[in-house]
C-alpha cells in the first residue's frame, strides 16, 4: 500500500515574526560594533562615485576623440579615364580670323561628361598667346567627338594653336538614345566662289528638340588632314520636322575631299525636350 510522505510541521506566524525581529536585531547590533574608519570609507566612496563616474566618462570620450581618425573620402563618386585629345587644327579662313578643332575621346564604357570646360589658346611664332576662346560641352561614354570655334580673330598671324580641358563633372546616367538624321546632303560653290555644304536636319522623335547643333568637317582630297570647319544650330525643332541648313565659307576649297556632316543634341541637357525638363542626376 503507497505510503504518502510526511510534512513537516510549518512554524506559526507568530514564531516567525520573532526570528525577523531577533534578525534584524543581531545585524543592528554587529552594525554598531563595526569599525568606524570603515563605516567613514563606505561612506566616502558613496559620496564620491557619482562624480568619479562622470569624470571617467569624459576623459575616455575626450581619449576616443583624439584617437579616431576619419576614413578617407573621394572627392569624385568615381574613377574614370581621362578624357583623350588626339587631335588639334589650327585652319586659316581669311588673312585676320582662323578655325580652330579638336578632337576629344571619351575611353570611359560606362562614365559620361555632362559638362566640360575647354579653351583654345592661339599662339604666333614666338610662342605668345594672340587670342584666346573658351566654352563648354559634353562627351558621351565611349564617343569621340570635334570640338570646334568656326570663326576666331588672330591679329597678329597665328601660327598654333594649344587646346585645354577642365571642370569636367561625370555621371553613370545612360542618356537616351535620340535619332536624328541628316538627309539630302550637299557640299559645293556658290556664285561668289564661296564652299558652302547643306542638307536637312530630320526629327525622328515623337517630340521637340529645343536645341540641335550641325557640325561640318571637310577633309582633303585624300581624306586624311581636316583642312576647313564650320557649325551651325537650329533651335525648336518640332516632332517628325526637317529643317533645312546651309553653312557658307568665305573661301573655296576646290581640293576638298569628303565632308564630314553631323547633327547631336546634348542628352544630358534638362531643358533639351520642349515639352518637358528633367533634373540629370549624379
Amino acid at each position: 500500500m503507497f505510503k504518502l510522505p510526511e510534512i513537516p510541521k510549518l512554524p506559526e506566524r507568530e514564531e516567525f515574526e520573532y526570528k525577523e525581529k531577533e534578525f534584524l536585531l543581531s545585524l543592528y547590533e554587529e552594525f554598531r560594533a563595526s569599525s568606524k574608519t570603515l563605516l567613514f570609507a563606505v561612506a566616502v566612496l558613496a559620496v564620491l562615485a557619482v562624480p568619479l563616474k562622470f569624470g571617467l566618462e569624459a576623459l575616455f570620450e575626450k581619449s576616443l576623440k583624439a584617437a579616431y581618425r576619419a576614413p578617407l573620402l573621394h572627392a569624385s563618386l568615381y574613377t574614370p579615364k581621362d578624357l583623350e585629345v588626339v587631335m588639334t587644327r589650327l585652319l586659316p579662313v581669311d588673312d585676320r580670323r582662323v578655325s580652330v578643332v579638336a578632337q576629344v575621346v571619351n575611353p570611359n564604357p560606362e562614365i559620361s561628361a555632362i559638362t566640360l570646360s575647354y579653351e583654345f589658346v592661339l599662339k604666333d611664332e614666338q610662342g605668345r598667346e594672340v587670342a584666346k576662346i573658351s566654352g563648354e560641352n559634353f562627351i558621351a561614354a565611349r564617343e569621340s567627338k570635334f570640338i570646334l570655334e568656326p570663326l576666331v580673330s588672330a591679329e597678329p598671324e597665328a601660327a598654333e594653336v594649344e587646346f585645354k580641358l577642365s571642370d569636367i563633372r561625370w555621371t553613370r546616367k545612360k542618356p537616351e538614345d535620340l535619332k536624328l538624321e541628316i538627309l539630302q546632303k550637299n557640299v559645293g560653290q556658290t556664285l561668289e566662289g564661296n564652299f558652302f555644304a547643306e542638307g536637312l536636319v530630320k526629327n525622328l522623335q515623337g517630340f521637340g528638340l529645343r536645341k540641335v547643333q550641325v557640325q561640318a568637317v571637310v577633309f582633303d582630297a585624300v581624306n586624311q588632314n581636316i583642312i576647313a570647319a564650320n557649325q551651325t544650330v537650329l533651335t525648336e525643332l518640332l516632332p517628325f520636322e526637317s529643317r533645312y541648313f546651309r553653312m557658307v565659307w568665305p573661301q573655296n576649297y576646290p581640293n576638298a575631299g569628303q565632308t564630314h556632316l553631323t547633327a547631336s543634341v546634348n542628352l544630358f541637357d534638362p531643358g533639351l525636350i520642349l515639352e518637358k525638363a528633367e533634373a540629370v542626376p549624379l
